[in-house]
């Protein structure tokens, strides 16, 4: 019997560039103010500074674990700088894209004992979504060959950073000088920043209970095989921006 493939390690100069390139996005993201924080606990934060300034290894899923009880409350004692920090929407959703994890403690001050504020997205039970209207269904191909995406309407009001949508997905496009694969469709994302009537965005991946749902898995790119880890830069918010309609809940 063969021996399995044992993974590629990533190259020096592959590491490098991303460490100059999630130093640079955290220095021009990270703002004192914000209207939402993301909870980070400190032991993940110190990994991820040793990996982008002194050339260590990657820090891994983001663990916030440490910090809640087995009740899902946080655990008490805890101090804001000594054990956990805060970031705003912007800089949670690039390193949640990239680095996945949690749980996602989402707070409208930086106090850990603050209330919870619900996060944007309430991922559906397997094959037990109720659908109605026939706006498109992210990544499904119709007979006819466009995309479907059920119950999506365009929001009255402009989304915001941090926000849960589904963007458009274009194989023919590019971001950069990488040209992008996959089908094209739309795909469950996080809006990473805001330019007037564009933004930007990353792709979300799904948690590890979805991923033996192949109709959940049809919500996330990473189905369609497609570099998930990229961002994709500058969509139109009137034409590359759905929201999920309100009537669309969990069975």
């Amino acid at each position: 019997m063969p021996k399995p493939a044992l993974p590629i390690a990533p190259s020096v100069k592959s590491l490098t560039a991303r460490r100059s390139e999630e130093q640079d996005f955290i220095m021009r993201h990270d703002t004192a103010d914000s209207s939402v924080w993301y909870i980070v606990e400190i032991g993940w934060l110190q990994a991820w500074k040793q990996f982008v300034m002194n050339g260590s290894d990657p820090p891994g899923a983001i663990n916030n674990s440490r910090l809640i009880a087995d009740s899902g409350s946080p655990k008490p004692g805890l101090l804001a700088v000594r054990d956990y920090r805060a970031v705003n929407s912007e800089v949670w959703a690039f390193w949640h894209a990239r680095y996945a994890g949690g749980p996602v403690l989402r707070r409208s001050k930086i106090d850990l004992y603050s209330d919870q504020l619900p996060d944007p997205l309430k991922p559906a039970t397997c094959d037990k979504v109720k659908r109605s209207g026939s706006a498109p269904m992210a990544g499904v191909a119709s007979e006819s060959g466009g995309q479907l995406f059920a119950a999506l309407s365009t929001p009255p009001d402009r989304p915001v950073a941090g926000q849960v949508v589904l963007a458009e997905y274009g194989p023919s496009q590019q971001t950069g000088s990488v040209q992008l694969t996959g089908m094209g469709g739309w795909y469950l994302a996080r809006i990473v920043k805001m330019h007037g009537n564009s933004c930007d965005v990353s792709w979300l991946r799904p948690s590890a209970d979805q991923w033996g749902c192949k109709t959940t898995l049809r919500q996330y790119l990473c189905s369609t095989g497609a570099d998930e880890t990229l961002f994709w830069d500058d969509l139109s918010i009137a034409s590359q921006i759905r929201i999920p309609a309100e009537n669309i809940q969990p069975a």
